[in-house]
């Protein structure tokens, strides 16, 4: 699925955007296997190569697990930039947008993230 952020907040609309999945093959709403893991992990490490881009947005906790190869909560996560072993692009992770479709509140913390990665960009 492809989720977006108000592009006037984030200015997003300014820069070319691309938007992918962690895993490329899960059933159901679960979160995905180890062996999904592992045999997904090398089509995105390429993915990011071929993309080069100046920063990576992780959007929800368990896309950030898999990527960042870290089980740690969203809150944990939130805030600062990581490094990934598939590249050394600067990383950011912040809520699911199905978590601010329940919790509203969230969008500020979501806002602080975008300009955390904005800043990335401008590096």
């Amino acid at each position: 699925s492809t989720h977006c952020i108000s592009s006037a907040a984030s200015d997003v609309y300014k820069r070319q955007v691309y938007t992918t999945t962690a895993i490329k093959c899960s059933q159901n709403e679960r979160p995905p296997t180890q062996d999904e893991v592992a045999c997904c992990n090398p089509y995105l490490a390429r993915q990011i190569a071929l993309v080069q881009p100046s920063v990576i947005v992780i959007l929800g906790e368990t896309a950030a697990q898999q990527v960042l190869a870290q089980n740690l909560s969203i809150e944990q996560l939130r805030g600062e930039t990581h490094t990934t072993n598939m590249s050394k692009v600067p990383v950011v992770v912040t809520h699911h947008p199905d978590q601010l479709l329940n919790m509203p509140s969230l969008k500020r913390e979501v806002w602080q993230d975008i300009q955390l990665a904005k800043t990335q960009v401008l590096n």
